[in-house]
């Protein structure tokens, strides 16, 4: 199938100063290292998450001989923390690295409950780690030592100067304090620096005591600005919207566990914000220089599940864990994450998560059943979109279009056009599936004309204007090339422009090199695998590349349909008709409750080619009747009249690859 990838953010469009002048706070606490894991004699054994484990032996084959860095990629994929931190500190005591044994010493005893033993290990990272300043404050203030924790934040504060952070969180230790005036200066300052942006948890106490001092409505306004409008506004954010309103409004709870853990997760999301910051513009297809997506996955995964360790049933550190696993392509990790057994039931966020993760996994059933579990009052504009392309999988176009009015019509009350350009964008899709392509063309431009010139929304809807209407990809493809430089351009995003590329002979070469720098942000990613391996099997650029590529996505998702699709395409067109069949066969069943006409399309190709035509026949009319968006369907009509007049591929010997981990 020809392009597969995870859903566009449609985050604000305020772009701080904080995050513009955000540099890594903290050295990685993992670098790439070619050591690999000893292990008892005996295969390797194959990784898949949720396998259970039996004894020690068990996990040692496990991770046999791979590196450290795959073995701790595979183990915070799986959530075996213990393994992570273990194999990091061996690394540490290799390489006698003063830092990284504090700050491994400090998690294993984070992980025992041991409060003192932490504070010490931390007291030996730098002063001006964010990180290691923030658990080593954090562990003095469990102790009691409030003084010393107190002064561990103030050197860091010295030592990074005006950083992300420092101010925020320096204002809860005077609130800590009763020093309210002082705490309320401090947060002032970090509103005044857009710092409250990456610090929610924060931001709700000053939005409080903005109340309290200067009055509701100066709160309100302050709120938002930073978070709104209300409709976009997560449930808890709302809910203390209208306390405010109401003049009832007071301070939270916040346990020194719960700040450690809120620390953790909004550096964790400053980072990634900061890689999405604009990169040096490009230069045909040649990329920027970027960190290393495995190390960066290391490190964001180590320092999340360090603190799940602080909060363990915190929801939004399990979405934030959970988001990151998706966007690696690790949906049945990020399910897993999210459905983990203690805390509190399911927020309407949660839901909404686990009803998109089930989605990807083509598990419609169960989406439409974590959706339709928010309550009424909970289902935003979000909701609306998400359930209607829901019923799009299910073929319940009335309620699909119902479901798109609805979200068109709470975007209008909400008052912000770049919402309402965000709806139109989502609305269009589903008028195009219904053959309604006079409303979806009208929607697509009505809300590429709102967007600013820089945001990363017009490039996406500029993405599906070139999908809908190929006569217009000359003129959207400009729009794009603009967007390269911008904000939030992402794997997807380029995998997205490399498959409109590659659609034109002309541009098939720069649309194969964006896919590989999409491949290059995620290697380990089965759906940028499948990107670029069906691009090449396809346009029959490179059938052997293509190939093994697409068996490595394959063999790391073996559930996704899109991928089985692409790989029985690759045997297809390398004359293995037989082998084609059965993986079609499988990509239709998986496709079940969300029938794709491509895949479908694709079958009755191979069953022609095998003389099974009456078949082939009921399966390329199937196709033609499932989504009136297919740019396959003139192909379809013409094979439906007329039959396959090109002969069947010649057969080929299937590729093999020199080295089993060269792809």
């Amino acid at each position: 199938m020809r392009l597969s990838s995870r859903s566009p953010s449609q985050s604000g469009t305020r772009l701080v100063l904080a995050l513009m002048t955000a540099t890594m706070l903290v050295p990685p606490p993992v670098q790439a290292a070619v050591i690999t894991v000893a292990a008892p004699e005996g295969p390797a054994a194959p990784v898949q998450p949720g396998t259970p484990r039996s004894s020690a032996e068990d996990r040692a084959l496990r991770y046999f001989d791979l590196s450290i860095e795959d073995a701790m990629y595979i183990a915070l994929v799986e959530g075996d923390f213990e393994f992570a931190v273990a194999t990091l500190g061996g690394l540490a005591t290799a390489t006698s690295s003063r830092e990284l044994l504090g700050f491994v010493s400090g998690v294993q005893a984070l992980k025992r409950d041991d409060f003192n033993a932490a504070a010490t290990a931390f007291a030996r990272t730098e002063s001006d780690d964010m990180v290691g300043s923030a658990l080593g404050m954090i562990t003095q203030l469990q102790i009691g030592n409030e003084a010393d924790g107190i002064a561990r934040w103030e050197q860091f504060g010295e030592e990074a100067g005006g950083a992300p952070f420092y101010r925020a969180w320096r204002g809860w230790l005077a609130e800590r304090a009763n020093d309210r005036a002082a705490a309320l200066a401090l947060w002032r300052e970090a509103d005044d620096n857009s710092e409250l942006l990456f610090s929610p948890v924060i931001a709700k106490r000053y939005f409080v005591l903005l109340a309290q001092t200067d009055g509701p409505q100066a709160a309100l306004e302050r709120m938002d600005d930073l978070f709104g409008p209300v409709e976009i506004m997560d449930q808890e954010m709302r809910d203390l919207r209208a306390a405010i309103q109401a003049g009832r409004a007071s301070l939270p709870g916040l346990t020194v566990r719960q700040a450690g853990a809120e620390m953790l997760r909004s550096y964790v999301t400053l980072m990634q914000l900061a890689r999405m910051a604009p990169q040096e513009q490009r230069r045909g297809r040649r990329a920027p220089q970027r960190p290393d997506a495995d190390m960066v996955f290391i490190n964001d995964a180590l320092y999340l599940r360090t603190a799940l360790v602080l909060e363990p049933n915190n929801p939004e550190l399990r979405s934030e864990m959970a988001g990151l696993l998706s966007d690696y392509g690790e949906d049945r990790a990020a399910l897993a994450v999210l459905e983990a057994p203690g805390g509190p039931p399911p927020s309407s966020e949660t839901l909404m998560e686990l009803s998109g993760y089930a989605s990807a996994m083509h598990r419609i059933a169960d989406a439409v059943a974590y959706i339709e579990r928010v309550p009424a009052a909970d289902r935003t504009i979000t909701w609306h979109h998400r359930r209607g392309w829901l019923a799009v999988a299910q073929r319940q176009w009335p309620k699909a279009i119902e479901e798109m009015r609805t979200a068109l019509r709470l975007a209008e009350q909400s008052g912000d056009e770049r919402v309402l350009a965000g709806s139109r964008w989502q609305a269009a899709g589903v008028f195009f599936q219904t053959g309604d392509a006079a409303t979806g063309t009208q929607l697509l431009d009505g809300a590429l004309e709102a967007v600013a010139a820089d945001d990363i929304l017009r490039g996406y809807i500029a993405l599906s204007i070139s999908f809908y209407l190929p006569d217009r990809r000359p003129e959207m493809i400009r729009v794009l090339r603009r967007s390269l430089g911008g904000f939030g351009v992402d794997h997807n995003y380029l995998a997205s422009f490399g498959y409109i590329l590659t659609e034109n002979e002309a541009t098939l070469e720069e649309g194969i090199g964006y896919l590989r720098e999409a491949l290059s942000m995620r290697p380990r990613s089965p759906d940028m695998l499948n990107n670029l391996g069906y691009a090449l099997v396809d346009k029959d650029y490179d059938l052997e590349e293509g190939f093994l590529l697409l068996q490595t996505a394959h063999e790391r998702n073996p559930d996704s349909a899109s991928i089985t699709d692409s790989l029985g395409w690759a045997y297809y067109k390398l004359g293995h008709l037989e082998d084609a069949l059965r993986l079609l066969e499988l990509a239709v069943s998986q496709t079940a409750e969300d029938p794709s006409a491509e895949v479908i399309d694709h079958l009755g190709d191979v069953l022609w080619h095998l003389g099974r035509r009456d078949e082939a026949r009921a399966r390329w009319r199937e196709a033609s009747e499932i989504d009136m968006s297919y740019d396959g369907l003139p192909a379809l009509r013409a094979k439906l009249a007329d039959g396959l007049v090109t002969p069947a591929p010649p057969r080929r010997d299937l590729p093999v690859a020199d080295d089993p981990d060269a792809i």
